[in-house]
Order: C-alpha cells, then structure tokens, then sequence
C-alpha cells in the first residue's frame, strides 16, 4: 500500500513537470463512434487522423483556399469588365459623331440620360428580386463572420444578383 502511494505521489510529480499539453496526451478520451474508453493515438488511427493525413488535409484546405480565391478574383475581374464596358457603351452613345455639331440641344441631352437612367432601373431588377443585396453588404458580411444568421445572404442567386446590380450601378454612374 505504502508502495502504490509513492508511486502515485511520483506519477503526480512528473504531471506536474510535463508540460501541461502532455498531459492530454496521456489521459484516456472517450471516442464518440463506439462510446469506449480509448488512447487518444487509437483513435486517431481509427478515426484516420494520423500524421500524413493531416498533412493531406492541410494540402486540400489550402489547395481549396487558392481555388475559391481564384474564383472569386475572377468573378470580380468580370464585373469590373462587364462595367467598364458598358460606361464606355454608354459615353460612346451619348457622344455620338462628333463631326455633326447640327444635333438638337435636347436630343443630345436625352441621349445622355436616358442610357443612365435605363442602366439605373436594370441595375434595381435585381435588387427587388433579393432586397438583401441592396446596400454595400458590409453589415450583413460583420453579422455573417460574428455567427448571427441572415436569411438569403450567402447564397449564390444573392452574388448573382448583387453582381448585376454593380454592373448596371456602375454603367448608370451612380
């Protein structure tokens, strides 16, 4: 018995001086596939988190990182495309030959605005079919990254929609 306490009290000692992750390590975890008692290198080998795999995790989440960030750069850069080409489109419109200075006052100006403001109505089509894409959607990417859910904003059909009403926005220069 008196030997069982020293061996106790020695096992406490060198608990204290491990570091205190070490600890972890030793004691027993409770697997949540089979609801035993197992070591935790068990179950990582059951579970298949061993050393490799983790490693191949960590390849594929950043394999996916660059895709999604290459997709996502990519769908801006339309964006901006689709815009500037439009704006252009536009100004080209309105302009119109230079040479013929005979155009009426009121004709020039009406072919100056009414490209706007028909720009501006298409770039609100999208706007009232999600009404979460009105706005900078600042506030709802904040609520979003603090865990509070917002119906419909991070779905595709929102992007697609918000996208289209900053081409058309941009197009109308507002």
């Amino acid at each position: 018995q008196q030997q069982q306490q020293r061996q106790q009290r020695r096992r406490q000692q060198q608990q204290q001086q491990q570091h205190p992750y070490e600890y972890f390590d030793s004691i027993n975890v409770v697997s949540n596939s089979s609801g035993t008692t197992a070591n935790k290198d068990r179950w990582r080998r059951r579970n298949n988190f061993g050393r490799a795999n983790l490693r191949n995790m960590k390849f594929l989440s950043r394999l996916a990182l660059f895709g999604i960030g290459t997709v996502v750069a990519s769908v801006g850069f339309g964006v901006v495309w689709a815009s500037d080409n439009l704006l252009k489109l536009r100004i080209d419109y309105a302009l119109g030959d230079q040479q013929d200075q005979t155009e009426d006052l009121a004709l020039a100006y009406a072919k100056f605005v009414l490209p706007s403001v028909l720009a501006a109505l298409l770039a609100f089509v999208p706007v009232a079919v999600r009404p979460v894409a009105a706005g900078s959607g600042i506030a709802e990417a904040k609520a979003v990254l603090n865990g509070i859910g917002v119906n419909q904003c991070t779905e595709i059909l929102t992007a697609a929609c918000k996208a289209v009403s900053v081409i058309f926005a941009n197009a109308a220069s507002l």
